[in-house]
């Protein structure tokens, strides 16, 4: 279980500074969307690409209903909820998971 909570990675960053001696500090940063879309990309296969593709098409076309998609978003506040998405989201695109979640 990933257990992941946003921005749980700089949290833990900044207890481990603290524990240094001098402490050190902590720049709260984060890589371009542009550079880890392209990663993403190019960790999909020829197959995914097109599967991922024909899904974001099929979605779009057939968007959720404003109740649904209410409740899709309250239920990815939950960290158990945020993960299983992510979870479902690494088995159908293995290649997105090192650069969106491990990177």
């Amino acid at each position: 279980k990933m257990q992941i909570q946003p921005g749980m990675e700089f949290r833990t960053a900044n207890e481990e500074a603290l524990k240094l001696s001098p402490p050190a500090t902590v720049v709260l940063v984060d890589r371009p969307v542009h550079i880890t879309v392209a990663r993403m990309w190019a960790g999909l296969s020829t197959l995914d690409k097109v599967w991922l593709c024909l899904t974001l098409v099929r979605d779009s076309l057939l968007p959720p209903s404003a109740d649904d998609l209410a409740s899709f978003i309250a239920d990815l506040k939950d960290a158990d909820a945020m993960t299983a998405a992510m979870t479902a989201l690494g088995s159908n695109f293995p290649g997105l998971v090192a650069p969106l979640i491990l990177e």
